[in-house]
């Protein structure tokens, strides 16, 4: 069981590296452009801030946001199941 969790964790992880991926693709196809280091509660902010000239890139980032929402939700989870684990 054990074994399992940890390869579910390690799949999690890279889902999200594919997930942060997608969405730095989107924004190099737009005219967006963050000058500081990514991925900081600062850079979630701005990316939360953006406003888009179409609604369809607006509703598509935010579609993008929220799945990368869920499996970090999901990676907190999935750790503390581990760390349970690993208790017994």
């Amino acid at each position: 069981a054990f074994r399992n969790l940890t390869r579910d964790r390690l799949d999690l992880q890279d889902q999200i590296r594919r997930q942060r991926q997608r969405i730095a693709q989107f924004l190099n196809g737009t005219r967006h452009r963050y000058a500081h280091n990514p991925w900081t509660a600062k850079y979630l902010a701005w990316l939360l801030d953006l406003s888009f000239e179409q609604l369809a890139d607006q509703l598509s980032l935010h579609g993008k946001l929220e799945l990368l929402n869920h499996l970090k939700g999901r990676m907190s989870e999935l750790t503390q199941d581990i760390e349970r684990e690993m208790q017994t």
